[in-house]
């Protein structure tokens, strides 16, 4: 498992994204509450990178178009799939929205709104200098990783609309538990430093036991059977691909 965590090509972006975020804080004057929001406008690259994803799927896909579309508008296997996933996944960022900037931005002098004003505080936090770069970083290393490891490979290929749908939502899940987390320390407690470095910790570690998951047999062994219970769930059956589409 330790090996997971020595720096190669594989985590090069989990190990930047780490050091950008600590050199932000430490050396660039980031305020610690910064950290917290730029998680959360990953989780809004994250979404428009998916968009692309799921139009390059079904647009130039092979294993796409070689499937039967049903006619039943209940099964979304078509291109409404790229439409509902920007409803539903942007209704999600809205509301852990209202919960971050009603918690979390009471600690950030100056954000013009309550947390129901979603609009306005994204419109402040933009006009942030250290958001800016958090905001930049975060979007860089998200692309570049995305077109490394999907588009230039044509991953896109490989996939439906259907199996690739609900890809990002169990890393998402992940990282804004994380957030909300982080949260409590800034809403509870005074150290915002220390909160800062636990989330920015926190989910590079994450990040790496998700990537041996993926890549390293006995780890992702070792998951399966935590949640099959060693074999007891026999009804729960995890594959390889599975693994590798949502862990992508």
């Amino acid at each position: 498992m330790y090996k997971t965590f020595l720096p190669d090509s594989r985590n090069l972006f989990i190990w930047l994204n780490m050091f950008v975020m600590l050199a932000g804080l430490f050396f660039l004057g980031w305020r610690p509450v910064i950290i917290v929001f730029a998680y959360v406008f990953e989780t809004i690259i994250i979404g428009i990178i998916h968009l692309f994803k799921l139009w390059m799927v079904y647009r130039y896909g092979n294993t796409q178009k070689n499937i039967t579309v049903s006619t039943n508008s209940r099964q979304l296997k078509g291109w409404g799939t790229i439409p509902f996933f920007l409803v539903h996944y942007f209704f999600f960022i809205f509301i852990q929205s209202i919960f971050i900037f009603s918690t979390v931005g009471k600690n950030l002098p100056g954000l013009p709104s309550d947390g129901f004003n979603i609009w306005a505080n994204y419109l402040f936090l933009l006009s942030q200098t250290d958001m800016q770069l958090a905001f930049a970083s975060i979007a860089i290393t998200s692309l570049a990783y995305s077109i490394r490891n999907f588009f230039l490979p044509q991953r896109y290929h490989a996939y439906t609309l259907t199996a690739l749908f609900m890809q990002p939502y169990i890393r998402i899940f992940v990282q804004q538990m994380v957030v909300i987390l982080a949260g409590f320390f800034f809403i509870f407690g005074e150290g915002a430093m220390a909160a800062a470095v636990l989330l920015i910790l926190t989910r590079f570690v994450l990040d790496m036991y998700l990537l041996a998951v993926k890549n390293n047999p006995i780890v992702q062994q070792q998951f399966i059977n935590r949640i099959t219970q060693n074999g007891k769930y026999k009804n729960i059956n995890i594959t390889q691909q599975q693994i590798d589409l949502f862990l992508e």
